[in-house]
Order: C-alpha cells, then structure tokens, then sequence
C-alpha cells in the first residue's frame, strides 16, 4: 500500500491534526492491529518548503541508499542530518490524531490548515497556498515531460 490522494485537515493552534485512515494505513506494518498506535516520521523537504512524512520503511530505505556512499562525504551527511537528525518521530493515535512541532509548522508555514499529498512511499504535508502554486507548477512540469501539447496536435 502507498500514500494517495489530496487531503485537507484542520490544524489546533496547538498543533494537532487527525490524519484520514488512507494516510494511517500505509503507515501500519502487516498483521499489525488496528488498535495500535503507529509511528510516523515528519522532517522538512529537501526541495520544497513543505514538510515530507513516512513510515519507518521509507527511512530504512534511505539509510540503505546512504550506506552505499562514502562515511565521510559531505553529500551523506547533508542527507543523513536531513532523514535522521531533522526528522521527528510523531505517534499518530488509534483516532489518526498527531501533534506537530512548532518548529516542524513553522518551516512549513502551517497554521490553522493543511493539505496532505500523496506521494506514493511518502506524504506531503503543505500549507494551502504554497502547495498551490507548486501544484499548477508540477502539472505544467509532467505536461512537458509527457510532451502533451505535440501529443494532441497530432490527435484525430
């Protein structure tokens, strides 16, 4: 399972927010109970000023990307601060309810609402505006990548 789909949430002064279960559910390890708490891991984008959110195994699989590059390159440690020392392990309630640092909010501009995107092996967490204008960005983007304009002139 993947995360998927936009989804705007309401955001308490003190920084809680309810996650919808299609946001929870890719977050829970097979077999694992419903009734659990999970654990989710929040840390700002490395492109985007908006924070990145997963589970455990999107970390794992940075960490095996970053065991493949020299110890002491300075790239690595630019990423291993990002995925590691930035992040924050959040537990998200059986009810999808999750607090998120000030700080965390801050660098992301959220205040009062935010809009969730699915990202596939992780989710974006935007506020409104910003994400906005990145999203009439990002379709303008796969236009091109797709070619689509050339694509329709040619079209019956």
């Amino acid at each position: 399972m993947f995360f998927t789909g936009r989804h705007p949430i309401s955001v308490e002064d003190s920084g809680r927010l309810s996650l919808p279960a299609s946001l929870r559910a890719p977050l829970r390890a097979p077999g694992a109970a419903e009734s659990e708490d999970l654990t989710l891991y929040v840390f700002p984008s490395l492109d985007r000023r908006c924070l990145e959110a997963a589970g455990e195994p999107y970390l794992a699989g940075r960490r095996a990307i970053l065991a493949r590059m020299k110890p002491f390159d300075p790239r690595r440690e630019a990423l291993e601060r990002l995925y590691f020392g930035e992040a924050r392990a959040i537990s998200v309630d059986v009810k999808g309810r999750v607090s998120l640092p000030l700080e965390l909010r801050e660098i992301a501009g959220i205040s009062g609402e935010a809009l969730c995107v699915g990202m596939g092996d992780r989710f974006q967490i935007w506020a409104p505006a910003r994400e906005a204008s990145r999203r009439e960005a990002a379709i303008a983007a796969a236009g091109d990548l797709l070619d689509i304009d050339a694509a329709e002139e040619g079209a019956p």
